[in-house]
């Protein structure tokens, strides 16, 4: 496509107490640029200089610079944006992606402005990297959550165990797993610091954990089994059992106070139950949770009854689940304030996008997305179209952000600041205007074909100022310098910090 320049004849006049050049054109279809000569400010063509609200062509037209020459800048189709003199989509460009040069990572591609790195499920991303939330110790559950030191992610939640057939499993106390995953400890047998030791009332008779008072295989010791024809009773080899004792097997058993024969022979009780006069009881301070007794005043899983589990980052202390330490409750969730992108630093700060550090939200890439983007001179600013009766709380009602105020603009150095950042990543692409939504949330909902900026002063009187946007390189913060207090909406810009 070529690019379509003008030939200007000028005429000086004088406007708004500022000497302008009215000028005629001749069309011709040309590669190269003409010439002007001019001792006015900067302009453009097709637009009137005191009210940015007109526009002769409804398209940027040729800009007219203070050294006499023409910069034509390329005209494109509707939906497409001036990046680098060429035409291309914000919303699809992997290059140009939301903004131009903002360059979608390896891989990636750019969908609505967005860039996508093309996750496959159950992969999700976080920020430039494809993972498994499910899996991943640094995204557990969601971006960002981190699990402690030595623990992993199983299923979306930190464990401080490890993974024993998709179960978070403590191998220090867990009988079925005591030690390592899939070792057992036999009957009457439980684990401690990951090894099996027999509980109270039996002895170690090779693998087993025997009563030496009923066992008929080890009776009153160790290998010394009873005639088949005898029991064991009292710990000797008898044809009857003791008064009181019943018989099991080839065992006297007391079934008042057998847990594997509570109450008469092959009743076991639950694990950690015990038998007193016949009949199984958790210790006390314990309860029966299904077949295990339970602490309900400190088991996450049981936290004040029985299959009352506590959620992520949580734990169980006086029958109600609490946030582990580290950790504050945000609408029902314990989140770490210092790195949860939602709740920055406090509840419900969302960092929309960007990471969060140190209780912080970083600054983000796209200066139309939610999480802004950073100037030259450090600030975290985002841009949006802003009606021209908007008010002194517009950034704060619009985006949750602070306001960039006319005396910010005008005289704390963020006009040279700002409009720097603007060129490098939009060119001369113009914004907003008639009919356009104020407080729009992204690039492409934010175009339009105005040339100004608005802002508000300490007296919230309301302004549309320079530079103008459609004029290539123009940094004149003056070039429009007036009160409006209608619904024309123009270009302007909030900060975060």
């Amino acid at each position: 496509m070529k690019k379509l320049t003008w030939t200007w004849l000028c005429t000086p006049l004088l406007l708004t107490g500022l000497a302008v050049t009215a000028c005629g054109d001749s069309g011709r279809d040309t590669d190269d640029s003409a010439t002007v000569s001019t001792t006015s400010p900067t302009t453009t063509a097709g637009t009137d200089a005191t009210n940015p609200d007109t526009d002769a062509t409804g398209t940027t037209g040729t800009v007219m610079t203070t050294s006499g020459t023409t910069a034509a800048p390329v005209e494109c189709d509707p939906g497409l944006f001036d990046c680098n003199g060429e035409c291309v989509s914000l919303d699809d460009d992997a290059a140009n992606c939301g903004s131009c040069d903002n360059a979608c990572a390896d891989g990636s591609s750019c969908v609505d402005g967005v860039c996508d790195l093309g996750c496959v499920d159950p992969e999700v991303a976080c920020g430039d990297a494809c993972v498994n939330t499910d899996s991943d110790p640094g995204n557990c559950g969601a971006c960002g959550n981190v699990c402690d030191g030595s623990e992993i992610c199983l299923d979306g939640s930190c464990c401080a165990g490890e993974d024993c057939g998709g179960a978070c499993t403590d191998t220090q106390t867990d009988p079925n797993n005591c030690g390592a995953c899939g070792v057992t400890c036999t009957d009457n047998a439980s684990c401690q610091d990951g090894m099996c030791w027999c509980d109270d009332g039996y002895d170690a008779c090779g693998d087993v954990c025997a009563d030496l008072n009923s066992n008929a295989d080890h009776c009153g010791a160790c290998d010394n089994p009873c005639a088949d024809n005898e029991v064991c009773s009292m710990g000797a080899c008898a044809l009857d059992c003791a008064p009181g004792l019943t018989q099991c097997g080839d065992q006297c058993i007391d079934t008042n106070a057998d847990a594997n024969h509570c109450g008469g022979c092959d009743m076991p009780c639950a694990a950690e139950q015990m038998c007193a006069d016949g009949t199984c009881e958790c210790p006390m301070g314990e309860d029966l949770c299904g077949d295990a007794c339970v602490d309900q005043q400190n088991d996450p899983l049981h936290c004040g009854g029985c299959n009352m589990a506590c959620g992520m980052n949580q734990e169980c202390m006086g029958g109600a689940c609490v946030c582990e330490p580290g950790f504050d409750m945000c609408n029902g969730e314990c989140v770490n304030l210092q790195d949860d992108q939602q709740n920055c630093g406090a509840c419900g700060v969302d960092c929309g996008g960007a990471a969060c550090t140190n209780g912080q939200c970083e600054c983000g890439n796209d200066c139309f997305g939610d999480a802004g983007c950073l100037t030259n001179n450090g600030e975290c600013i985002q841009f949006t179209c802003r009606a021209g009766n908007a008010g002194n709380t517009f950034c704060d009602s619009c985006l949750g952000w602070t306001e960039v105020t006319y005396e910010n603009w005008m005289n704390d150095g963020w006009c040279a600041d700002v409009t720097q950042k603007y060129r490098t990543d939009y060119g001369n692409t113009t914004r907003c205007g008639a009919g356009g939504p104020s407080c729009c949330a992204d690039a492409a909902s934010c175009a339009g074909n105005d040339n100004a900026w608005h802002f508000v002063n300490a007296g919230n009187q309301n302004y549309y100022t320079g530079p103008c946007l459609g004029c290539a390189n123009n940094m004149n913060c003056t070039y429009w310098n007036n009160t409006y207090t209608g619904t024309y909406t123009r270009l302007s810009v909030c900060r975060r910090f």
